[in-house]
């Protein structure tokens, strides 16, 4: 396949994507693509093309495939569908809320199954399409030897809001979740205390639970 050549001045880099080492994110003819390094190009062919991918995007994955377009500087262009309509994790309902922790945990499993895993669980990768959760962070995905699941991060961006949420202190969960809050929180979820949060958690851990 012949590919066609970008110029990088006919395209607009996402500012929320240049931290990301295994590519960046760019709009181009109203369309979103991801630039892929070096070094993560095969591993994403070999991703997009495996038998697992379309389980992938069933649980929740972006609708991804590798573009016909070249830019300089990058191996492999993925193109993503398009999401029209961007929420944000504060104007989420708690169910919502709930089905976006239960679809990261499904990505992983399939991913952990592969000798992969999303190296990030940050709600800001997620959004909603036609009420289904969508991890639109593609560059998320890398090789499980390389990483390992980000325990307290997913503990401190999910599940306390979440758990928050379900005792009605919805407010505070978003307050946590807020910029000026979740490194204080991070900071807190790693000390003794909050490891046994919740608290049933804590107890069937321990066998202590009862019928």
């Amino acid at each position: 396949m012949k590919l066609k050549k970008l110029n990088i001045s006919e395209v607009k880099f996402d500012k929320g994507s240049v931290v990301d080492p295994a590519g960046i994110v760019f709009h181009y003819d109203n369309k979103i693509f991801r630039a892929i390094r070096a070094e993560y190009a095969e591993l994403y062919k070999l991703v997009i093309e495996s038998s697992f991918f379309d389980g992938l995007v069933e649980q929740g994955l972006i609708e991804t495939k590798i573009s016909d377009y070249s830019l300089e500087g990058f191996d492999l262009i993925l193109e993503h569908k398009k999401i029209n309509v961007i929420s944000k994790w504060t104007e989420w309902s708690p169910s919502m809320i709930k089905d976006s922790v239960l679809m990261m945990i499904r990505l992983n499993i399939i991913l952990a199954q592969n000798g992969l895993i999303l190296k990030d669980s940050q709600p800001g990768n997620i959004q909603f399409v036609n009420g289904k959760a969508i991890w639109i962070d593609f560059g998320s995905i890398d090789k499980l030897d390389n990483n390992f699941f980000p325990i307290t991060h997913f503990r401190a961006h999910n599940i306390l809001p979440l758990w928050l949420m379900s005792i009605n202190k919805k407010e505070l969960a978003k307050q946590i979740y807020s910029e000026v809050g979740i490194k204080y929180i991070k900071k807190l979820s790693n000390r003794r205390f909050f490891k046994y949060f919740p608290w049933f958690y804590y107890k069937f851990s321990k066998g202590l639970t009862k019928d």
